[in-house]
């Protein structure tokens, strides 16, 4: 029977809030508070980036199984499992690990966060939104969990300035251990509120949406044995590889905004504590965005919209490339990260929107997940040990520039990609997918 709209409510509540949860200590941490992680631990750039690497092996390697395992298996058992499993590695990051440990570390988020959790995540969210209000679903789930993410950076940023001492490399230890511990008892949290808000497999439909016919949006049950038609399904649907190219374009840009509060530092001659104050900042604008383009793309097709946020983060991208840095100018800094992560976001808000424009069938969402995003994030393995050694080899401004130039060559093949997406779509009229309400 369908959940009411009270329990859809909490259903969705709480996807986004574990959603946010589980990367706030792979992801988000390491963001935040780079140039501390940089004193306190030790290690360059470069390192940081080869350790975040690590993560990026693992889970290319665990997309596919897990999207696997999230068409066969209970949603809200995996998620539960992977947030204890990633809090659990929490616990043990506050021992500060030398680099070959961390590595190790990232490795096993790698496990726990993208094998264990992201397909999961993924087809409860499509259930949630039925087959008219894919942008609302995916568009909620982006903006809750960037709102959950932004109060979660103003309360570490609010805890590490009550217990770190910056006089001292103590107190900055002290004061980064109390965060960690923050970032490692969230996910405990979110697991507790997934056991009882998220309904089990005697409650397959999370979706009230109504097909044509009238009748409740039928949810395809789980088969518990794989099914290598359905690999083969997948394979063969060349909108499938036009799609991970926008995910991995995508996701490019978002590792590459990784550094922004190092380029505030470096560039901008801020205060290690300013440069995660931007970061802050970065993540306010993450739920805004992403519920305006959730929204929006209900209406109008995704790949139009993707297509437009494209352009904007090229022509930022360009802007961010060439101009040079005025440390009195600190106004040119917003004036440029702004509309870049507004865009940013509101593609992460979007981009598996596309499963429903290009009619993938339900049955097989998570395998598809699985294969985009075994293509689409990628970059995990690529970016910030590229970017890190950029900026280690051409110390200050230049480094980020050369970041910067990168990524503008990677938006273009996006934005080349999403105009193929639209031709694909208007060259096969039986795939076109209706984004008006009925």
């Amino acid at each position: 029977m369908p959940l009411s709209s009270l329990q859809r409510g909490l259903v969705l509540f709480s996807l986004c809030f574990s959603g946010s949860a589980i990367y706030g200590l792979p992801y988000r941490f390491p963001s935040q508070f780079r140039p501390m992680i940089i004193d306190t631990f030790g290690i360059s750039n470069t390192q940081i980036g080869m350790v975040m690497s690590v993560l990026g092996v693992v889970a290319l390697l665990g997309y596919f199984p897990g999207g696997v395992l999230a068409d066969r298996c209970s949603a809200r058992s995996l998620i539960i499992l992977s947030l204890v499993s990633t809090a659990l590695g929490g616990f043990y990051f506050t021992t500060f690990p030398g680099f070959i440990p961390l590595a190790c570390l990232w490795g096993y988020w790698g496990l726990t966060t993208c094998m264990l959790f992201w397909g999961a995540l993924i087809r409860s969210t499509r259930e949630w939104g039925g087959p008219f209000a894919q942008g609302q679903a995916f568009g909620i789930l982006e903006a809750g969990r960037g709102l959950m993410a932004a109060l979660t950076a103003e309360i570490t940023l609010m805890i590490y300035q009550w217990t770190a001492d910056s006089s001292n490399m103590d107190g900055t230890t002290h004061g980064l251990r109390s965060v960690i511990l923050v970032y490692a008892v969230i996910p405990l949290i979110a697991a507790v509120l997934v056991w009882w808000l998220l309904p089990g497999p005697s409650h397959p439909s999370i979706s009230h949406k109504k097909t044509d016919s009238g009748s409740a949006q039928a949810i395809s049950p789980r088969s518990h044995t794989f099914e290598w038609s359905q690999l083969s399904q997948v394979l063969r649907m060349p909108i499938i590889w036009v799609q991970a190219t926008i995910v991995i374009s995508a996701y490019s840009v978002y590792r590459g905004s990784d550094n922004y509060s190092l380029f505030a530092v470096d560039a901008y001659q801020m205060s290690a504590f300013e440069g995660a104050r931007v970061t802050g900042v970065f993540f306010w604008i993450r739920p805004l965005a992403a519920v305006t383009a959730g929204l929006l793309v209900d209406y109008i097709r995704p790949s139009r919209f993707i297509f437009w946020n494209f352009l904007i983060l090229f022509c930022c991208h360009i802007c961010l490339g060439w101009l040079v840095p005025d440390p009195n100018r600190a106004w040119m800094l917003w004036l440029q990260i702004i509309p870049t992560s507004t865009a940013i976001f509101a593609l992460r808000g979007i981009y598996f929107t596309l499963l429903e424009e290009s009619a993938v069938p339900l049955h097989i969402t998570g395998t598809a997940v699985g294969l985009i995003s075994l293509i689409g994030f990628a970059p995990d393995i690529f970016v910030p040990p590229i970017t890190g050694w950029l900026i280690d080899r051409n110390p200050g401004t230049a480094g980020h520039q050369h970041v910067f130039m990168l990524l503008t060559v990677i938006t273009l093949v996006g934005l080349v990609a999403s105009v193929l997406f639209g031709l694909f779509q208007n060259a096969n009229p039986s795939k076109k997918h209706r984004f008006h309400k009925s």
